[in-house]
């Protein structure tokens, strides 16, 4: 990450065709761009801007801008740092499906049920992040390597995901408990190895 700052002094000298701050964001964003880099975050006036503090601040004058800082990365970095965000995720849904295991075994069903949707919306959010993660690296040309091995990890999550639903829906508290210990956090591990694999080749 690549951090670039303007002091107000600088704005003027920087963005002297510029207006407003819609029109210096499209500006740097174009310059970034020609250099393979992408803008992450953009501060103005010491305030971090998200989405929608782009638009309602879009209008502002580059005059009422005395700071202005973004933070800048290359796409194929950010997919790197996507994918060990994501790997971060595994010990906390296997640590959700243990305890919801042992909740089911021990008849507290209002806290393992809690727990279960906890677990499986962790998992289906970890599924969906490493799919927009695959699409993101294929769409700036650098697909994910170890397809053959990522799309195995892909299907043994599914099917875990599907199974385990199915069984919680028919109140098989033994196979779910099973599932959740053995099989889900079997799944978790070879995703594991696969996204190591993949960040391994990506340094290569």
């Amino acid at each position: 990450m690549t951090t670039s700052a303007w002091t107000k002094s600088e704005i003027a000298q920087r963005f002297g065709n510029c207006g407003t701050l819609r029109q210096m964001i499209a500006e740097l964003e174009a310059d970034f761009s020609s250099r393979g880099e992408v803008i992450c975050e953009i501060s103005v006036n010491g305030l971090v801007l998200n989405e929608q503090d782009e638009v309602r601040y879009a209008e502002s004058t580059r005059e009422e801008i005395y700071e202005l800082s973004v933070q800048t990365n290359k796409p194929g970095d950010l997919i790197t740092q996507a994918l060990k965000s994501a790997i971060e995720m595994i010990p906390q849904i296997e640590a959700a499906a243990l305890a919801t295991s042992e909740l089911m075994r021990a008849g507290e069903k209002a806290s393992a049920s809690k727990k279960f949707d906890e677990t499986i919306g962790g998992c289906q959010w970890f599924v969906e992040a490493l799919v927009q993660i695959r699409g993101a690296a294929a769409g700036i040309g650098a697909p994910i390597q170890n397809a053959s091995q990522w799309a195995e990890s892909e299907r043994q999550i599914t099917n875990v995901i599907v199974e385990v639903s199915g069984a919680y829906s028919k109140s098989d508290v033994v196979l779910v408990s099973d599932l959740l210990e053995y099989e889900l956090t079997s799944a978790l591990h070879s995703w594991k190895s696969t996204v190591d694999a993949v960040l391994q080749s990506r340094a290569a």
